[in-house]
C-alpha cells in the first residue's frame, strides 16, 4: 500500500507507523486499513478476535476487562481463593516400622 492509496485525515499516522517509530502507530494503522479506513468507530466495535491485534487496539484494555458484577442472590462479592492459605500434609511414617 501507497501513502497515495490512504485517505488524506490518515497519512500522517500511516507514515508515522512506516516509519518504525511508533508501535501504537503501526498497530493503529493495521486496523484502521484492516476496517477500510471507515475511522475509530470502527476499530472499536471491532469483531475479530481472532486477529492478534485484538487485545492492542486502542481502548481494548478498557472494554477487554471485564467488570466485577455480584452475582445475583449474593450479599457478599466473590472472592478469590486465598494464595497464601496453609496446607497440612499427613506425616510419614518411619522407614523403620
Amino acid at each position: 500500500m501507497q501513502l497515495s492509496d490512504v485517505p488524506q485525515r490518515f497519512q500522517k499516522l500511516y507514515a508515522r507507523a512506516m516509519s518504525g517509530r511508533s508501535k501504537l502507530a503501526s498497530i493503529r494503522a493495521h486496523c484502521l486499513m484492516c476496517m477500510g479506513w471507515e475511522g475509530s468507530v470502527a476499530v472499536k466495535e471491532c469483531t475479530m478476535p481472532s486477529c492478534p491485534l485484538f487485545l492492542h487496539r486502542v481502548s481494548a484494555k478498557r472494554l477487554a476487562t471485564p467488570k466485577r458484577v455480584k452475582p445475583s442472590g449474593l450479599s457478599a462479592p466473590v472472592t478469590a481463593p486465598e494464595r497464601n492459605r496453609t496446607v497440612r500434609r499427613p506425616q510419614r511414617k518411619g522407614r523403620g516400622g
